[in-house]
């Protein structure tokens, strides 16, 4: 009879870790009686995710089991019995296999409960924050974008962008299909009582806007991206009572492409050039200095599919960010080549934004419904994601509230959130809208917490109050 290599077999033992479970049926419930000498007897308590704990208990139950058959080997093995041997062999493999299978439901259990926390605390954050609606208003056409303009004394002015594709042009290919667009110009103040836009322009279809932080030729300055690859800019004019925009110069992207966003330079750093940064539906992104015309100063092709979004870093305004459908998030610098490139998003990169009262701080969105905190000094992985419940389209830091982050989620609504240290938590939601929620802005005001939010299909525009605890 062959001997059989016990060292072996006892190395192979070793590499198997067991932790004892408490067995428990799913009736079962929390009890702690004091015993005597101060002794406790504690049974175990079924979680809401009962099905994956019981999984899991199975797998320990049937890994005990063979690791107690094993046992019953070790000794005729020793004796020289062939069948022992093979039996120990098997029971071994046997063991391996539902090892791995244990650290999988292990995995999935603990995946569980830190959703039911995470839960748990969005419900109790939910008491820190209450948001009204003030005011309700149909724009007609699709709305996707909402800003606030943040040069004082125009802070009451709101603009709402509309888009959508002329029902017509319906079936024809991308290139051929007019899409039609209006901005919407309100005053909001003290005095309002209903909404009503007191200027109106008619403009192709709009897919981003921004305003400029600071004054430029003495007037606020609206930045827009069009679906027929235009970047606009648009002085503010409110003199002798009127409130209005006016072109002021354009240029485009290129033939056959869509102007998909836009960001300034100038947020927190005001220098002697302003820039914009541009992306387009071809994956490109174009940065254009803003002088007495837009003057392009580079092209870089930076996804293979659409660039949904693209932002400056406003602590540095010669690298910009950008991210695409190909779920690439990139870093860039416009004075070398090259790019720093992030693949940790599961879907397509749709917002990215960098605090201008936290250096280093970064946020991006995603269609994979996660907000990601970065240190911009580190983007080969976020430093923290937190699930928000829908496609990120939008992200907003509070003017006057560095850790307080509006964000635009989609077919999840809209969500306050609270981005301090390594941490992002929803502190509230709102889903008084009927459609996707594509655009949210705060406005810049010393007394108050008004939103704006806008959603696509319903063609709404709504106003309101965010109360924070004090």
């Amino acid at each position: 009879m062959e001997a059989m290599d016990i060292q072996a077999v006892e190395s192979k033992l070793s590499d198997v870790t067991v932790t004892a479970i408490p067995m428990s049926s799913k009736n079962s419930r929390v009890e702690l009686a004091a015993g005597g000498g101060g002794h406790a007897t504690i049974s175990t308590v079924a979680s809401p995710a009962s099905k994956d704990k019981d999984a899991a208990v199975s797998k320990y139950a049937q890994l005990l089991a063979v690791i107690e058959e094993m046992g019953k080997e070790v000794r005729p093995s020793y004796s020289g019995s062939r069948s022992s041997a093979e039996r120990l062999k098997r029971g071994i493999v046997h063991a391996r296999i539902l090892v791995r299978e244990c650290l999988i439901e292990t995995e999935r259990s603990a995946r569980q409960y830190f959703r039911q926390y995470t839960y748990l605390a969005y419900l109790l954050n939910m008491a820190a924050a209450t948001w009204t609606t003030r005011w309700r208003w149909d724009t007609g056409l699709s709305a996707d974008s909402a800003e606030w303009c943040p040069v004082p004394p125009h802070t009451d002015v709101l603009v709402c962008g509309t888009y959508q594709l002329n029902k017509g042009d319906e079936g024809k290919q991308s290139a051929n299909q007019k899409r039609l667009g209006r901005i919407y110009v309100f005053r909001i103040n003290d005095e309002t009582t209903t909404l009503n836009p007191v200027h109106t322009v008619e403009i192709s279809g709009i897919l981003d806007q921004k305003w400029c932080y600071h004054t430029i030729d003495n007037h606020p300055v609206l930045a827009v991206v069009t679906s027929d690859g235009f970047v606009k800019l648009f002085k503010l004019i409110t003199e002798e009572g009127e409130c209005k925009l006016e072109l002021w110069m354009e240029e485009s992207v290129g033939e056959s492409k869509l102007a998909l966003s836009v960001d300034w330079s100038t947020n927190k750093l005001r220098s002697a050039e302003t820039r914009l940064v541009v992306s387009d539906s071809s994956g490109s992104v174009t940065v254009f200095a803003v002088q007495d015309k837009l003057v392009k100063l580079g092209t870089w092709n930076c996804h293979g599919f659409e660039a949904w979004i693209a932002a400056f870093n406003y602590w540095n305004p010669d690298v910009f960010y950008s991210g695409g459908d190909d779920c690439l998030f990139k870093s860039h610098d416009v004075r070398a080549g090259g790019a720093v490139c992030s693949r940790a998003h599961e879907a397509g990169v749709t917002s990215v934004r960098s605090s201008v009262d936290v250096e280093h701080q970064l946020l991006t969105g995603s269609y994979d419904e996660n907000v990601r905190l970065w240190d911009a000094r580190a983007l080969k992985r976020p430093v923290t994601e937190t699930n928000v419940n829908g496609g990120v389209w939008r992200l907003k830091y509070h003017p006057r509230r560095p850790a307080s982050v509006l964000a635009a989620c989609m077919y999840g609504g809209f969500r306050t959130l609270n981005v301090e240290g390594d941490s992002v938590t929803v502190v509230n939601e709102y889903m008084e809208h009927e459609s996707i929620a594509y655009g949210a802005d705060w406005k810049f005001s010393e007394d108050e917490n008004m939103v704006a939010t806008c959603s696509f299909y319903d063609c709404k525009l709504h106003v309101g109050n965010i109360v924070f605890e004090a």
